[in-house]
């Protein structure tokens, strides 16, 4: 790919945006500006407002808690205080010298702090709030049983969300799945942030905590059809390249749940990976997520479908924008070759000119887990 001639086009915006005069400075030469606070659950502490002298924050789509940062800021006894309190944050926002609005960038937990004895700065590794849900494990098997008539049993975004609030009670909804699945029944094992990203699998979609404490359910970007991100026309990008990979393209996959009672397969020895060409390609996945054999089948078809076909791993340099999401679908090219690509990780540094990202085509799922 000729990073010369590469540009980043889009569709319509789905992420957090500032306000145009931000929009425009973001892109363009500038100082870039970035505010902290320190935060207790949903509230600012007060006199909460940090220096910050140094700091990036990097994402991956992967992950069930997406974000990691660090930040280094000015060392005061009050500051240090602060940060010593059970349960504190630093909320960090991105945005240009002389332009109001802000874009937050990184909601972060206070794990620990470092610094220098006697030295100026106090150096935070930040672990992005959705961690509270993943160290919020059940403490036994929890187990979900579909009421009886006449009451209703919740949807599986329902579901989703009520387990999200049992750790973070505050967190804000955006639902763009659309999506009325009625639960069935299930148990799960002690992983709560598994569990919920098993659920949200099984409609097809994903979930993750937005920076401004929203935790978003949407659809799996390999499966939409459209561009989902507008940065600007003819953004420029640098150090582009793609990679292909065939290696993981399956033609047979069984799929069967935890408990052993649901088992289902799909073979595709007809498509160009087929049995004549390839041999039998067999992956198999567990999960939790599917209930009965038919769903099992519809899962390995699903499975089978997605993983067809040469993968292509995108990285790329672009004008830095902290609006930018892994799962964001950009559409990249030249004149003779454009792809559209759902970014998988995304690092920039607070202060810096540029950001980093990767990403793959939209046809396939990340990595499917097989034995």
């Amino acid at each position: 790919m000729d990073a010369d001639d590469a540009d980043v086009v889009g569709g319509d915006a789905r992420v957090i945006r500032g306000s145009a005069g931000l929009e425009a400075a973001l892109s363009a030469p500038h100082s870039p500006a970035v505010y902290g606070e320190v935060w207790i659950g949903r509230s600012r502490i007060p006199r909460g407002t940090i220096e910050i002298a140094d700091g990036n924050v990097s994402q991956s789509g992967s992950s069930f808690a997406r974000r990691e940062g660090s930040v280094e800021i000015v060392s005061t006894r009050e500051t240090r205080e602060m940060l010593q309190q059970p349960g504190a944050c630093v909320r960090l926002w991105s945005g240009v010298q002389g332009v109001s609005s802000r874009i937050p960038v990184m909601w972060g937990v206070v794990a620990k702090t470092s610094r220098d004895w006697g030295g100026a700065s106090l150096s935070i590794p930040l672990d992005d709030l959705a961690t509270r849900v993943v160290r919020d494990r059940f403490p036994t098997p929890r187990v979900f049983t579909v009421p009886t008539l006449p009451e209703k049993p919740p949807t599986v975004p329902e579901m989703i969300l009520a387990l999200w609030r049992d750790s973070i009670p505050w967190c804000g909804w955006d639902d763009q799945s659309a999506d009325a699945t009625p639960m069935h029944s299930i148990t799960w094992d002690e992983d709560r942030a598994q569990g919920i990203a098993d659920l949200a699998g099984s409609i097809g979609c994903e979930t993750w905590l937005r920076p401004d404490g929203v935790v978003v359910l949407q659809q799996i970007p390999s499966i939409r059809t459209a561009p989902y991100w507008h940065v600007q026309q003819g953004a420029r990008l640098s150090k582009a390249q793609y990679e292909t990979d065939r290696s993981k393209s399956y033609n047979h996959i069984v799929v069967t749940n935890e408990a052993g009672t649901a088992r289902g397969e799909y073979a595709d020895y007809d498509s160009p990976s087929g049995i004549d060409r390839c041999g039998r390609v067999l992956g198999k996945i567990t999960t939790d997520a599917v209930a009965t054999n038919a769903q099992c089948v519809t899962a390995a078809h699903a499975a089978v479908l997605r993983s067809q076909g040469e993968r292509v791993s995108v990285s790329y340099e672009m004008t830095r924008h902290p609006g930018v999401e892994a799962s964001d679908v950009h559409q990249i090219g030249t004149s003779e070759d454009n792809r559209r690509v759902v970014i998988d990780s995304v690092n920039f540094d607070l202060f810096g000119a540029g950001m980093q990202a990767t990403g793959r085509t939209p046809t396939q799922l990340p990595e499917i887990e097989v034995s």
